[in-house]
């Protein structure tokens, strides 16, 4: 089975949604360069919105980045504006690396999970595993 990003459909909606926008980030206006079509709303909790070209929106990397973490945030019930240095740090030790790692928090460049489980000598599945039980700790310290 084909993914996604190979489907003749997803080309298609893909360069619809750039050519639409003109190949100009929706979020910083950066002209061309390393540009993403994002779905508004879910892939895989809407699909019969995956080829609408209007539930897509053109992205710099960045950008996508940027929108990714607040959803990825919202996920787990936490506004990413009241996540703190602080509240990091007073997380356990591996629990504050494996933010410092995964999102480029207090100055660190942001790292991938296969880095992640390079790091902690665990496979990508464990490493996802360590990001969850982080991002649970930090709600339960924030929300306590």
């Amino acid at each position: 089975m084909a993914t996604r990003q190979m489907t003749k459909e997803y080309m298609k909606w893909r360069g619809a949604v750039l050519l639409r926008d003109n190949y100009t980030c929706s979020q910083c206006g950066q002209v061309g360069g390393s540009l993403h079509a994002h779905h508004i709303k879910e892939w895989a909790k809407y699909p019969e919105e995956r080829y609408n070209v209007e539930n897509g929106q053109t992205l710099c990397k960045e950008c996508h980045c940027r929108i990714g973490m607040v959803n990825f945030w919202n996920n787990f019930g936490l506004d990413i504006a009241e996540i703190s240095k602080d509240a990091i740090e007073r997380l356990p030790e591996r629990n504050k690396v494996v933010f410092t790692k995964r999102f480029g928090l207090m100055g660190e460049k942001k790292h991938y999970y296969h880095e992640i489980g390079a790091y902690f000598g665990v496979n990508n599945s464990r490493a996802r595993q360590l990001v969850w039980q982080s991002c649970q700790r930090l709600k339960r310290l924030m929300y306590a």
